[in-house]
């Protein structure tokens, strides 16, 4: 179905009035002059024209009561149907947007090409329909790459229009903190600076929603009569992104709307039957029909306003929509899919279309849903980021569409952990950045933290690194494959049989996620190999309870160390052996000094929950067939890693390796498998590990390879190497924290 038709169909649903609105008109319908407000236009660049338009409306965002559309063409039998929308002009004033004159109407197109361009505007209110033009507009060449899509040549990847590869770098930019847009203004000029092209904004309550409770402190109106002063902040933050070379992803709703208890909005919803809406419980918000008729009003805005942005990356439905209130996949599922459709048919331009879930997995049907374009998830109290980050994105795969980590951070309450010191040399951002980019992700990872870290404590220079290695690299063209671990071998073999510990890292952080049952292989890994939850549930938690079973042959006695890092309340890590206890230790976190190391107190539910971060061992005895780890007696405690020693049946370089190899390129990120935020802080200081070898899986040729240091991203070395049937290897320095090789065929 066309936009037109899906409006028709879905727009007509009811005849609910909307909000009062503060812009109304009663003159006879007709369409005046329409004029281009830039002297220039070009290709692959918005043009904006102002419509002359007389009508008779209550409400200019409601198109049943007035509708004005674009029939845009151009050359090469181009066509545009463009919706047109109802502003109220605002001007950038320091932090903020100021009033400047009364509302008009607004037509935002992107044409493709060069040449001339003709405009017919139609027009319909109560009273009738009538049109004018076409209007002619001549549009100069540029080299402009157009619009971001998915990759038709490897759809774990972006590109543009025009074909050139686009890789993600950025992180979230949810909303302004102290200084309004003069903040987004200072954060997208570092992230361009430094090499950085992506960014996400939430369409929020508190900061640029475009509906909410009519309040006194700010502009709202009730359900579909939208917030022209949000709007203009929103055009002001896409055109400080497009100064800088930023592409927005467009968080349209978040999962406060639909929450009653905790973190919740419901009392500002728009749509609540309290502030003027339809919907008495939030659950009827994914069926009942003047829901969705309002919200595709919304949608028409949207296209209209903003689909014309070149810089629009992506359109995100939901932010962690499985965090309402009682979610229902059978609900929240075939709504994504309507909208999804009636978006698609409604954007002419065709943008990206994602929503997001609050964990690690996310709900299979939505992910599965033809209409998402793209996976993302949400992982937070991660102790190796990238290691778990990294395991998450090979789970993400199994959708045949691209894969990114919208959202991550060390712990969840940032402001707490920040407070406390947290990692203010970036380490969990840093190895993030690296491991899960070169893990097959379709970009860089999105940490949380963007003013009060990344801004604060001047840490664009990470993005800066990344993006000075990656220069220049085509990645939907290379047909990327990953370099496997068992690429890397010691230089020279260790004496006494040590670098034999396997170390296990949590890559299932989501709440209510249990563990499962794994076989420890000779190599150190797991099989599967991943589910690996980040949580203990003790009997107090009886829905969630479950053990982590580690099978495999314990031929020598083998050391098990659990590194603990969160209890609440009160918890009892137990260790048993082919069903034989040989560990039990009993956590009872409280106030004041104790075995932990941060202290936090949660008055909701009046216990403690805190932060130990120390590991705990069991000896396992020789010919031990099964290892059970579990939380005997209590609440909940989470793990940051289960350190098996020995785990390997040979030694291994204590290097995790992140790379990939394609035809023209290699890119390889290799850090110490001890190189952790909770190590970079607490200590003791990283033993180096010696010389290795990397044999890269790429064709024969020569190549030049450059040795990185990823911290500062200067070059260490440079060399030419010729690869041969099996590869090409590559001599590694000793490795003190981590260190990035990158080959280029010559």
């Amino acid at each position: 179905m066309t936009g037109p038709a899906i409006l028709a169909a879905l727009l007509l649903v009811t005849n609910v009035s909307a909000g009062p609105s503060p812009w109304t008109a009663g003159r006879s319908l007709r369409v005046g002059q329409v004029r281009a407000l830039a002297a220039a236009p070009a290709a692959g660049a918005v043009v904006e024209l102002a419509v002359e338009l007389a009508a008779t409306f209550d409400n200019p965002f409601d198109p049943r009561q007035v509708a004005v559309d674009a029939a845009i063409s151009g050359p090469a039998g181009t066509r545009i149907d463009q919706p047109a929308f109802f502003m109220v002009p605002y001007t950038r004033s320091g932090e903020g947007v100021v009033l400047a004159a009364a509302g008009e109407w607004r037509i935002r197109f992107t044409p493709a090409t060069a040449g001339e361009w003709r405009v017919t505007v139609r027009a319909r209110d109560r009273t009738g329909k009538a049109g004018g033009g076409p209007f002619r507009i001549a549009v100069a060449p540029s080299d402009a790459p157009g619009m971001i899509r998915v990759s038709p040549r490897d759809n774990r990847y972006f590109e543009y229009a025009s074909g050139r590869g686009f890789f993600p770098i950025g992180l979230n930019t949810g909303w302004a903190e102290e200084r309004g847009l003069s903040d987004f203004d200072a954060w997208f000029e570092a992230l361009g600076k430094a090499g950085g092209n992506w960014a996400r904004m939430w369409m929020i309550h508190w900061w640029c929603a475009l509906e909410g409770r009519a309040v006194d402190w700010a502009e709202y109106h009730g359900p579909g009569v939208y917030s022209m002063e949000n709007a203009a902040r929103v055009d002001e933050v896409f055109a400080s992104a497009a100064r800088n070379g930023i592409n927005i992803m467009l968080c349209l709703d978040s999962f406060n709307w639909l929450r009653k208890h905790g973190n919740d909005a419901w009392d500002d919803f728009a749509y609540n039957a309290a502030n003027g809406g339809p919907l008495k419980e939030e659950r009827d918000f994914w069926t009942d029909a003047e829901a969705k008729r309002l919200y595709l009003q919304r949608l028409r805005y949207l296209v209209a306003r903003w689909g014309a942005r070149p810089n629009l990356f992506a359109w995100e439905f939901w932010n962690e929509v499985d965090g309402i209130d009682d979610y229902e996949s059978e609900l929240v599922a075939p709504w994504h899919a309507e909208m999804a459709r009636a978006l698609r048919a409604l954007d002419p331009y065709g943008h990206i279309i994602t929503t997001s879930s609050g964990g690690a997995r996310g709900d299979p049907a939505i992910w599965s849903l033809p209409g998402i374009d793209f996976v993302q998830a949400h992982a937070y109290n991660l102790t190796d980021t990238a290691s778990s980050l990294a395991q998450t994105i090979s789970v993400q795969r199994k959708w045949g569409k691209p894969a990114l980590v919208g959202e991550f951070g060390a712990e969840v309450d940032e402001g707490a952990w920040i407070r406390s010191g947290g990692d203010k040399q970036g380490v969990h951002f840093a190895t993030a950045l690296w491991g899960v980019s070169l893990s097959e992700a379709a970009g860089t990872p999105m940490i949380w933290y963007w003013g009060n870290y990344v801004h604060r404590f001047g840490l664009w220079r990470h993005f800066k690194a990344f993006a000075d290695f990656i220069r220049g690299v085509d990645f939907p063209g290379e047909r990327f494959r990953a370099v496997p671990r068992s690429a890397l071998a010691f230089r020279t073999a260790p004496r006494g049989g040590g670098f034999r510990a396997a170390v296990l890292r949590p890559d299932s952080p989501d709440w209510g996620s249990r563990q499962g049952t794994f076989r420890l292989l000779p190599d150190g890994t797991l099989d599967p190999s991943t589910g690996l939850s980040t949580y203990l549930y003790g009997d107090g938690k009886e829905e969630y309870r479950s053990a982590l079973i580690l099978r495999g042959e314990f031929r020598e006695e083998t050391k098990v160390r659990v590194h603990v890092m969160r209890v609440s309340g009160l918890a009892t890590l137990t260790v048993a052996a082919d069903g034989a206890t040989v560990y039990s230790r009993e956590f009872k976190p409280g106030p004041g000094k104790g075995e932990w190391k941060r202290v936090r107190y949660r008055k909701q539910w009046d216990n403690y929950e805190n932060t130990y971060d120390r590991e705990y061992e069991a000896r396992i005895p020789a010919g031990t067939k099964e290892v059970r780890i579990e939380n005997t007696n209590g609440d909940w405690m989470t793990i940051g890693s289960v350190i098996v020693d020995p785990g390997l049946a040979a030694p291994r370089p204590p290097l995790d390796v992140y790379g990939l190899a394609g035809e023209r390129s290699a890119l390889v990120y290799l850090k110490h498998s001890d190189l952790t935020w909770v190590r970079a802080m607490s200590g003791p200081e990283l033993d180096s590990v010696a010389p290795t070898v990397m044999r890269l899986p790429v064709s024969g040729g020569k190549w030049h390879v450059t040795l990185v240091d990823p911290d500062s991203g200067k070059k260490l070395k440079e060399t030419d190497a010729t690869a041969g049937a099996d590869g090409m290897a590559v001599d590694l320095p000793r490795v003190k924290a981590a260190i990035a090789v990158r080959a280029d065929r010559l």
